[in-house]
């Protein structure tokens, strides 16, 4: 909340308050579709967000729910650290995975992304 003073001059002014509020969608931040194959988009991260701090943990998970991928302090951005569609050193079916990741925020509090994940090939 913002409190704003303004007037034409000293005898004349009025104060107002103004709410400010930032829409903050991490939800939709998060990619959910890649493909190995490709040049530009061969792997699967939580990219450089706003308000996202440090990736605490992130785990891919495939149709049996048998981790497939699984990091741990990791930032944001860091696409070296990403899932390239591999299980034990195989390329995985194309498919949709489920995605849990714990992110700190840069208010200090956590979030757990819920969601899920597209692998094309």
């Amino acid at each position: 909340v913002y409190q704003i003073t303004y007037g034409t001059n000293s005898a004349c002014s009025k104060t107002v308050n103004v709410l400010v509020r930032v829409n903050n969608d991490l939800n939709n931040a998060i990619p959910n579709i890649f493909n190995p194959m490709s040049v530009t988009n061969n792997l699967f991260y939580i990219p450089q967000t706003r308000g996202i701090q440090k990736v605490l943990a992130i785990t891919v998970f495939g149709r049996w729910a048998e981790a497939v991928y699984h990091a741990t302090n990791i930032d944001p951005g860091n696409n070296g650290l990403g899932w390239d569609g591999t299980f034990k050193g195989k390329p995985c079916v194309e498919g949709v995975y489920l995605v849990i990741a714990n992110c700190l925020l840069q208010d200090g509090t956590t979030w757990t992304y819920r969601g899920d994940v597209t692998l094309i090939r």
